[in-house]
């Protein structure tokens, strides 16, 4: 029997124990990842992610004085462009992040934005019925459920309301992740909790789930863009980015020489440039 079958089989009794045992990565695990890179998100990650976020607010219809939802804020890019084109709007930001919010507030003193550090869900979830007249979200409901973010979104829009977002879909960063699959088959024993990612797989099975509910399709686009050339990346970069939010509490790449060793040796080794994919569109409740 070679190394890879019996890593394979011990790696595949780690997770069926883990699950039996319900060790799963939760809002809080998330939570402590970003408060800890917060200092550092918009030089090594959102600088990255800026053009795409523009190029969605860009495609958001004029709402006028209505209240506007900002769902995953992060450090308050997204809040601050929607304050700059709707001045007197009411802006409701959440994130789960204190350490995000944080910086979000710094950067955005305007008293028409409030900022809320709670779950995604249980935010929109508390918001009335046909409250707002905007929802946007950039690269954050694939943290949280899809489905469900849709549907509650659809409840506190007002008829002709839209909801904007982006989000990175599942074969996103495969050179990361490929590098994360590895590192946990050689050493699952190192391996203390699972997580089950919900980013959606393409733009065909979020629309059909939008239409479902009764959203319209007003515009949507999918592309990608590259971070990294193949074999730049490396695992102290990726832990300033969000990432492996949560997945670096599934295996702990940061206190353990052996492991990180291992993970930066499995990533030196993809040979694919390190590239986004992502899925945007806006809605409209009829």
């Amino acid at each position: 029997m070679d190394r890879r079958f019996r890593d394979c089989l011990r790696l595949n009794g780690k997770l069926a124990a883990l699950a039996l045992s319900g060790n799963w990565i939760g809002p809080n695990e998330v939570a402590a990842s970003y408060d800890a890179l917060a200092p550092g998100y918009e030089e090594n990650w959102l600088a990255h992610l800026r053009p795409v976020t523009q190029e969605l607010l860009n495609k958001v219809p004029d709402i006028g004085n209505i209240p506007i939802l900002d769902l995953g804020c992060g450090t308050g890019f997204t809040a601050g462009q929607l304050n700059q084109r709707f001045p007197t709007a009411d802006i409701r930001a959440q994130d789960i992040s204190a350490g995000m919010l944080a910086v979000a507030k710094e950067n955005n003193p305007s008293e028409n934005i409030t900022f809320n550090c709670s779950d995604m869900l249980a935010f929109i979830s508390r918001q009335p019925s046909e409250s707002a007249g905007l929802v946007v979200s950039a690269w954050a409901i694939g943290y949280s459920n899809p489905r469900k973010i849709l549907k509650e979104s659809f409840r506190v829009l007002e008829s002709g309301g839209t909801f904007a977002f982006v989000v990175n879909i599942m074969q996103t960063l495969r050179p990361v992740y490929i590098a994360f699959r590895k590192t946990m088959q050689r050493y699952p024993e190192k391996l203390s909790a699972l997580t089950w990612p919900r980013f959606p797989a393409s733009w065909a099975a979020i629309e059909k789930q939008a239409n479902a509910i009764g959203f319209e399709t007003i515009d949507n686009a999918s592309g990608q863009f590259e971070v990294r050339a193949a074999g730049e990346a490396s695992l102290d970069w990726l832990l300033k980015t969000g990432i492996l939010a949560g997945f670096d509490a599934m295996l702990p790449l940061t206190d353990d020489p052996q492991l990180s060793e291992y993970f930066e040796q499995c990533l030196k080794q993809q040979t694919e440039p390190l590239e986004h994919h992502y899925i945007m569109a806006v809605l409209q409740k009829p």
